[in-house]
């Protein structure tokens, strides 16, 4: 054996016994979610968990020509919030934009700081900013995980609604940006968009940065609302301040670095502070809801889907709340906005299915629609195979506090089944015509929803329609009489949103 082959077989020697014992190998690992990844996908096809090193093989499917990167800052997370830095990558260069080839498939290796060999289930997270990639929930696919029903999860959490939970007042949002630089930060001004359904019109609220780093903002509201002001132009990394506030409050808040040098709210009173870990972790989940709403295939398949997603999303929470430590309120505001976020994916999948089932052509200045497939536009039009929303509690208050259930309450209120059966019925603007219309709309929503009664969700339909209805009803060839509106308060027995849509009435009747 010469001298050449004697080195190259030491090389060999000492990097097999720097990659130290291995614990396991995870092959075609499952995982829960793809976050950020638009055009594409990021898959990992395999993990090696060793005593010094854990690494993961992974593949990046992306439109050919289109270019993506990778930061140095890549990190893997395991249940218990621990972060294992990376070391190095193979295959990829880090900090630089890569095209992806004509394939559209690049595949890499990277290394990061060995994770314990009991963790079962670990996210991989490019990097803190704003738009990372992430693969959420990577799992041995023959690991049986424990998937808490929502029932389960609201028994061990009780909470009682206060009974002020409805009442029109002010909410004032102040607080402070320390160390606040307009040109450093890159904005002056951040913006919210707010929709109280109990209101006929949304707004978008501005929030002020003034030189100091100050800031306040106040505006009405009808009940307890979880928001968020935002801003696209920051420079910093810091683009958002949440807070959840009931009418009546102010919530002041200090944004500040913390130890790793990441701006965060400090939430110094008010409903903000008792919900700050929920507000603080939120995205660890509400990220795995997001991929429903970009499903594809048909109809029964992404029902399949929606199941998988929610299974998920309950295990996720689980796992977040009791390491976050979660009070009852918070877990119980967790659920509600889940659930409204699930359904406004849901909902959107449904919208954009029936686009992609359609052919539009533009001739002689008019659209014209074509159905490729008239089996599956047929399911979409009928409101019993929506089963995955029957898992929805459409009679919970809490739901309306979410930043997501305005737009979800629209898109059930418009979902194909319910303005089909709706619309059909409406033969004319008479009253007759208009309580057939209610009455096919209310049995469309009962069976979408999956529910035997008019609950919370289906009485704000209908007080929707009354609101945005009530003018064109008055102004009619043949106004409807007194029949139209009493059957809607009939339908309407919330008692606030009952008084609003009385007081409503009465206010539109004295301009009258």
């Amino acid at each position: 054996m010469n001298k050449k082959t004697i080195i190259t077989l030491l090389f060999v020697l000492v990097a097999v016994a720097g990659l130290g014992k291995t614990f396991k190998t995870i092959k075609t690992p499952d995982m829960m979610a793809c976050v950020n990844v638009n055009r594409g996908e990021l898959k990992a096809r395999e993990v090696v968990m060793r005593d010094t090193v854990t690494t993961i093989h992974f593949t990046m499917e992306y439109e050919k020509g289109r270019n993506f990167r990778f930061s140095k800052g890549c990190y893997l997370k395991d249940e218990d919030g621990n972060r294992y830095p990376l070391r190095s990558a193979e295959g990829i260069t880090l900090d630089a934009w890569v095209q992806s080839p004509e394939s559209g498939v690049t595949d890499f290796t990277m290394h990061f700081e060995p994770m314990p060999k009991d963790v079962e289930v670990f996210d991989f997270i490019e990097g803190d900013g704003s738009g990372a990639f992430k693969l959420l929930g990577i799992h041995d696919k023959t690991i049986k995980l424990t998937i808490p029903t929502i029932q389960e999860l609201i028994a061990a959490n009780p909470y009682t609604l206060p009974q002020d939970w409805f009442k029109t007042d002010t909410i004032t949002v102040k607080g402070r940006i320390e160390d606040y630089d307009a040109e450093r930060f890159g904005f002056t001004s951040m913006e919210c968009y707010f929709n109280d359904v109990i209101e006929k019109d949304d707004a978008t609220l501005l929030l002020d940065i003034a030189d100091d780093g100050s800031f306040c903002k106040k505006f009405q509201a009808n009940y307890p609302v979880r928001q968020s002001f935002f801003t696209r132009e920051s420079k910093v990394g810091f683009d958002h301040i949440a807070f959840f506030a009931r009418p009546g409050e102010t919530i002041d808040i200090t944004v500040r670095k913390d130890d790793s040098g990441r701006y965060r709210c400090i939430y110094n009173n008010g409903s903000s502070r008792e919900v700050e870990r929920w507000l603080r972790t939120s995205d660890d989940y509400d990220d795995i809801i997001l991929s429903l709403g970009f499903c594809k295939g048909k109809f029964a398949e992404a029902n399949e889907q929606a199941d998988k997603i929610w299974n998920n999303t309950m295990y996720r929470l689980q796992t977040v709340s009791r390491r976050e430590h979660y009070t009852p309120m918070e877990i119980q505001l967790a659920l509600a906005d889940v659930q409204a976020s699930y359904t406004l994916a849901y909902m959107g999948y449904t919208l954009g299915h029936l686009m992609d089932l359609t052919k539009q052509e533009y001739q002689d200045s008019a659209y014209y629609a074509e159905i490729l497939d008239t089996i599956e536009c047929a399911l979409l039009f009928d409101e019993k195979q929506y089963t995955p929303l029957h898992r929805v509690d459409f009679d919970n208050p809490l739901l309306m506090m979410s930043s997501n259930y305005p737009s979800a309450l629209d898109c059930l209120h418009s979902a194909y089944p319910v303005s089909n059966r709706r619309e059909n019925a409406r033969e004319d603007d008479s009253t007759d015509g208009e309580t057939k219309g209610l009455a096919e709309e209310l049995a469309a929503l009962r069976d979408l929803m999956g529910d035997d009664k008019d609950n919370l969700t289906i009485q704000l339909c209908v007080y929707k329609d009354y609101i945005s209805d009530f003018n064109s009803w008055r102004q009619s060839k043949e106004p409807p009489s007194d029949i139209i509106y009493n059957a809607c308060l009939a339908t309407i027995t919330h008692p606030y949103i009952r008084h609003k849509a009385v007081s409503f009435r009465i206010s539109k009747m004295r301009n009258q």
